[in-house]
């Protein structure tokens, strides 16, 4: 069953090259305004200076690998259905350096597609 994902922006789907990376930063976001997620310490705290080292929030290739996996991502508020993003969070993708930010009203979703 394949992962399926998307953003809404504005009652639109964004349009964006996907990638790990993206469906890693979706499962962050979830985590981080949650705290609720696949980590064993899933405060921002703990995530921003152990996972990540800081803003903007670096996602390496260990930790997309880790994020891409179904029980990960149904430790995450994302596992409920759709989520509503609340604040702005941007991201590094330390491979490439793309840069890419997660506004607030963006609304994350992820399911199996059957």
């Amino acid at each position: 069953m394949p992962l399926e994902t998307r953003i809404i922006r504005d009652g639109e789907p964004l349009r964006i090259p996907w990638g790990g990376f993206h469906v890693a930063a979706m499962v962050m976001v979830a985590t981080l305004e949650t705290g609720k997620g696949p980590f064993k310490d899933n405060t921002r705290e703990g995530l921003l200076t152990e996972e990540c080292g800081g803003l903007p929030i670096a996602i390496t290739p260990r930790l997309t690998f880790e994020l891409m996996s179904y029980p990960a991502i149904g430790a995450t508020a994302l596992n409920d259905g759709p989520y509503t993003v609340q604040e702005e969070w941007t991201f590094q993708d330390v491979t490439d350096g793309e840069v890419f930010t997660i506004l607030p009203g963006d609304k994350l979703v992820a399911y199996r597609a059957f």
